[in-house]
């Protein structure tokens, strides 16, 4: 596919859902993968460190057959409108004399039963130092808050898990956590963002996969990519051009638009494997 084509998919998604513009080759990547178990086991819990991500498979960039620029608009669109229904919106009240203060931020619904959703966010979005504390969680175009329940949190990886009942309507699809798990991102990737910043609902932003990176705040490298996520955006899906999970996005730069930050997948499934949801 030529570069302006590339663009313009770019320019038209933009324009359909009020995206960030940004500019980079789209790469078509294959979903079906080989993937590996490189992890350290012990006492029933996995880790993981940058050497065992070092020996992933670099993901087969091999074209699906998206020859024309109209089949990677439907892919595109179809990833879009499939991660907008993995997402929700965490509220964290927090009752303290003299008032009631909030924070807010997304969400990931990684599984479900009979009787909940499970969700996956960081934990600064749910953190708090008073004791009086209630999480709600607001699906999009629903004025119902639904109340969750905190059930597994690790400040040091800045990761927390909730659960929410469901009830008769709610429309939720639970993310792909495991297709990409043990496989590298490749540089120039294409990938794709969707949070609730300020007072927008399920935004997805476009940008790339540029690099891992260490970080002084982390024990563990984190992604580097230039989807532009804002307040608010904490607690999203970072995914590739199928829908496949990288990451919960964790911040952007104060300094630039394109330089924003993840955890990785394989840092998320550790956390909720040890903790007994996975």
């Amino acid at each position: 596919m030529k570069k302006t084509a590339f663009a313009l998919i770019i320019f038209l998604l933009v324009f359909m859902a009020g995206c960030i513009d940004v500019s980079f080759d789209i790469n078509d990547f294959n979903q079906e993968q080989t993937t590996t178990t490189s992890y350290s086991v012990s006492d029933g819990t996995i880790t993981y460190d940058d050497a065992d991500y070092q020996q992933f498979p670099t993901f087969d960039s091999e074209s699906e057959g998206l020859d024309t620029l109209d089949e990677l608009t439907d892919v595109l669109i179809e990833t879009q409108t499939k991660i907008r229904l993995s997402n929700v919106k965490v509220e964290t009240i927090i009752y303290s004399f003299p008032g009631v203060n909030t924070q807010s931020g997304s969400a990931v619904v990684f599984s479900e039963d009979d009787n909940y959703y499970y969700i996956v966010t960081n934990y600064h979005v749910i953190k708090s130092d008073k004791r009086s504390v209630e999480y709600e969680v607001h699906l999009p175009s629903s004025d119902t808050a639904y109340t969750a329940v905190l059930i597994a949190e690790n400040e040091n990886l800045d990761l927390a898990a909730l659960r929410f009942e469901k009830t008769n309507g709610m429309e939720l699809t639970v993310m792909d956590l495991t297709s990409r798990l043990h496989t590298k991102y490749t540089p120039g990737e294409l990938v794709l963002t969707v949070g609730n910043p300020g007072e927008l609902e399920n935004n997805v932003t476009y940008g790339e996969f540029i690099e891992m990176i260490g970080l002084e705040s982390y024990d563990h490298q984190v992604i580097h990519h230039s989807a532009s996520i804002h307040s608010g955006s904490s607690g999203g899906a970072l995914v590739d051009v199928h829908g496949n999970f990288l990451g919960i996005n964790t911040w952007g730069s104060d300094s630039s638009y394109d330089d924003s930050f993840a955890i990785p997948s394989y840092i998320v499934y550790m956390f909720l494997f040890n903790n007994g949801l996975m």
